[in-house]
């Protein structure tokens, strides 16, 4: 009889599950040699398309910041005093020539401010001076006036003294004719002898007298000449004299204005542009040379045709460029004009993108960390330790200038302007290479050698 089944799964399932740890059937269906052959074919044309025509771009990789291009302007003081107004706020723009801050000198003693003393002397002797001058100025007038009347009087005299020189001289030859017609008739027996010599000694008499008057107006001119150079003498004794007070009065005057420049000095901007980095306060007290602001000046002018010339407006934009900072490592192949792609650490491209810019200069000689500017050498140096660039403290960096194209980035239509001194990295495009040109290089070098 048969045994009847008290499981409850069947004696099959058991046999089945004993079996499965020696896997399951699997048909193997192999690729078709034709595909493999056209896939091969296919990989290998694309790779020597890619060798024959794919190119290889040669960078250098450097980092800098941003930088006005007409550089940056400190405001610094000229004497040691207290800050007693500000005139500019950060971020203004000013104007040539406007006024930027107040120091007031803190020079004191007990007698009161030392500047304000100083000045009150300067005026008292600068009265003084000019004082002196106004009665020199007026002897010299008087004296003159004087002299010009004694020349008065010998003109005068000289014009009488001609006169009186004509009749003597028609008197004397009066004379000498009577004294002739006495002589003939002395001859001709009609007169004594006595008589002539009573003529002679008239026309004698009248000789000397001319000659007397004649000798009087040669005196009378030498005293008109005297009198002529005395006036002259007191003309130039008198400029000569006034020119030492007024060059005295020039330098009290240059004082009182150094001493009033101590007493409160007036900083006003040497370049148009927008105010930055205001350092100080109202009411603070700084030292001569110390820094107050920075200026950042505006672009020169702006191009615009008018006519067949071209003429020059303001323009209040501020021009940036690009200040690369480089080891010599990576400076060797880079020259003017080449393709610049800048990224802004403040933008990252993968969301701003990427700007170009053009390589202006490389400087011809690279700056020691002492010599970068001063408001910049830090970050400069921290950033390259940052990238892993580790420039030793010795190690100096050449600068390559960039100009940029576009100065600012956009993003949906929103537009962000760039600020001085913004961490920049940049790569330098420096050569395009086709692939097998690159790969073929060693062996052209060989040959070149060879």
């Amino acid at each position: 009889m048969q045994e009847k089944n008290t499981s409850l799964f069947r004696h099959e399932l058991f046999e089945s599950r004993q079996n499965q740890w020696l896997g399951s059937i699997q048909l193997s269906q192999p690729i078709s040699a034709a595909l493999v052959v056209a896939l091969s074919v296919a990989l290998g044309t694309l790779a020597i398309i890619y060798i024959a025509f794919g190119t290889i771009t040669k960078k250098a990789h450097v980092s800098g910041i941003t930088t006005p291009a007409q550089g940056i302007i400190n405001v610094t003081s000229k004497i040691s005093g207290i800050i007693s107004h500000i005139h500019a706020t950060e971020g203004q723009e000013v104007s040539e020539g406007d006024l930027l801050f107040d120091i007031s000198s803190d020079r004191h003693t007990s007698l009161g401010d030392v500047s304000l003393m100083l000045n009150q002397q300067f005026s008292v002797r600068q009265e003084s001076l000019e004082k002196e001058l106004y009665i020199k100025e007026l002897q010299m007038k008087e004296k003159k006036q004087s002299l010009k009347l004694r020349l008065k009087n010998l003109d005068l005299e000289d014009q009488n003294l001609t006169q009186e020189l004509k009749i003597l001289e028609s008197r004397r030859n009066l004379a000498n004719l009577t004294e002739n017609k006495y002589s003939l008739l002395e001859k001709n027996g009609f007169i004594s002898s006595t008589q002539t010599q009573e003529k002679k000694e008239i026309s004698l008499d009248l000789a000397s007298k001319e000659m007397a008057m004649k000798r009087s107006k040669q005196q009378l001119q030498s005293s008109k000449i005297a009198l002529e150079e005395e006036i002259s003498s007191i003309s130039s004794i008198f400029e000569m004299e006034s020119s030492q007070i007024r060059r005295a009065i020039a330098g009290i005057k240059q004082e009182i204005i150094e001493n009033q420049d101590k007493l409160k000095n007036l900083s006003n901007a040497t370049k148009s542009g927008v105010i930055s980095n205001i350092m100080i306060k109202p009411g603070q007290s700084v030292s001569a040379g110390q820094l107050l602001a920075s200026i950042v000046p505006f672009a020169a002018c702006s191009q615009v045709s008018g006519g067949k010339n071209l003429q020059c407006q303001p323009n209040k934009n501020i021009d940036l460029e690009v200040h690369l900072y480089a080891s010599s490592k990576a400076t060797g192949f880079v020259t003017p004009g080449q393709t610049v792609m800048l990224r802004y650490q403040a933008y990252p491209y993968q969301k701003f993108g990427l700007r170009k810019g053009t390589v202006v200069d490389v400087s011809s000689t690279p700056f020691a960390p002492n010599e970068l500017p001063a408001n910049m050498a830090s970050t400069i140096l921290s950033y390259h330790r940052a990238k892993d660039q580790n420039p030793s403290i010795e190690e100096a960096l050449y600068r390559i200038r960039v100009k940029i194209d576009v100065e600012g980035t956009h993003f949906h239509e929103t537009s962000f302007h760039l600020k001085p001194g913004m961490v920049v990295d940049a790569d330098i495009i420096q050569d395009n290479r086709r692939i097998w040109e690159w790969i073929l290089e060693p062996a052209i070098a060989m040959s070149k050698r060879i």
